[in-house]
């Protein structure tokens, strides 16, 4: 039997999308892609992932509303969501802080788990992944 953790990236992003399944399968992961949302959506059912890493900014259906739709089906609803994005990106303006800011929580109410700026490092990503499945395995324990 296959013990190996699944991770779905869901972003419209080709480059982005290998970059992480390269990264996450040197790590011993199964990784699953999906570019776009409703093909991510898709994708949960058939693969039922371990964790999801998925980008806000994508045509059709956002990683905001993907979440939100995870998050109100039960069968889908604990599997957590690492989303990426360059919007909460302030770049030390503090016009685009407050903007990064809403971002940032908007994620956060629409399921996220945790949120990581674009450009993210492949050390970023991999840490990431290991402290949420780390979180998700003790929290299913208790």
């Amino acid at each position: 039997m296959n013990d190996k953790k699944r991770v779905l990236v869901i972003d419209d992003n080709r480059v982005l999308v290998l970059a992480a399944e390269r990264v996450l399968q040197k790590q011993d992961y199964d990784v699953y892609t999906a570019f776009s949302g409703k093909e991510g959506l898709r994708k949960v059912k058939e693969v039922k992932p371990d964790v999801i890493i998925m980008d806000i900014v994508m045509p059709g259906l956002d990683g905001y509303e993907v979440g939100r739709r995870l998050k109100n089906n039960a069968d889908t609803a604990e599997i957590p969501i690492i989303f990426l994005s360059t919007q909460g990106d302030t770049g030390g303006k503090k016009d685009a802080a407050t903007a990064g800011l809403r971002e940032i929580n908007l994620a956060f109410e629409c399921g996220a788990n945790d949120f990581l700026h674009k450009p993210v490092s492949s050390d970023d990503l991999v840490r990431s992944v290991k402290n949420i499945l780390w979180f998700s395995e003790i929290s299913s324990v208790g």
